[in-house]
């Protein structure tokens, strides 16, 4: 008479599944770490191909960064990022760094990335005050382009402000028609596009309590 086999008791099979279990949310930070890392990566990617326009800009108009708007009058003119495409071939990477909480925050619904444009290309109406690559000291410590994230709304996005310039203005809140705060999309930080062309990744807080990476002329 064949011997019958002994399956698994409710408690071994318990005990399996509380060891898989274990293993799993061991795993799992080091999986989102991942994600998060190869986003960044993406992001930043991203930035420097914008970035690119910059410079191409720059030589084709005597070494002048992109103005705010392209003419004195903004409601009549396309925007730096519409100037930007010309050398980009569209907008696709505008858009290129999403993440879970835009869509939870409705973050950066107009655009992803914001400009730099009262220390960089400011244009009011009648007057412009657009800087040269020349006339940045340091190049590699200011900040050209960066993770924006629009206003509560998510609009407004396409410049940026920071909170050492305007203090009483709470996070996520529109600091006026046309501009917004950074964004600290990335595990609390902020993807930022330098005017030399190199990106990197630095905490929000960083960015937003001293206008040392914002003016360095």
């Amino acid at each position: 008479m064949p011997r019958m086999q002994r399956g698994f008791s409710l408690v071994e099979l318990l005990a399996v599944i509380g060891v898989l279990s274990a293993l799993a949310a061991m795993l799992l930070p080091s999986v989102e770490a991942s994600i998060e890392s190869a986003r960044q990566v993406a992001c930043l990617n991203a930035q420097r191909q914008v970035g690119s326009a910059f410079q191409c800009y720059a030589n084709d108009y005597r070494n002048h960064l992109i103005p705010q708007w392209r003419g004195i009058t903004p409601a009549l003119y396309p925007s730096w990022y519409a100037q930007a495409q010309a050398y980009l071939g569209g907008t696709e990477l505008f858009y290129a760094c999403s993440t879970p909480k835009d869509a939870a925050t409705h973050a950066c619904r107009g655009m992803y990335y914001g400009y730099n444009y009262r220390n960089l290309g400011m244009v009011t109406v009648g007057v412009a005050s657009i800087v040269r690559l020349s006339q940045v000291a340091h190049p590699e410590a200011t900040i050209c382009i960066a993770d924006s994230r629009g206003d509560a709304d998510g609009w407004n996005s396409q410049f940026i402000e920071n909170l050492y310039y305007y203090p009483s203005i709470a996070y996520g809140v529109s600091i006026g028609t046309w501009c917004a705060m950074t964004d600290d999309r990335h595990a609390g930080n902020t993807g930022i596009l330098y005017v030399d062309g190199h990106g990197g990744m630095v905490p929000w807080d960083t960015v937003n309590r001293s206008g040392a990476l914002w003016d360095r002329r």
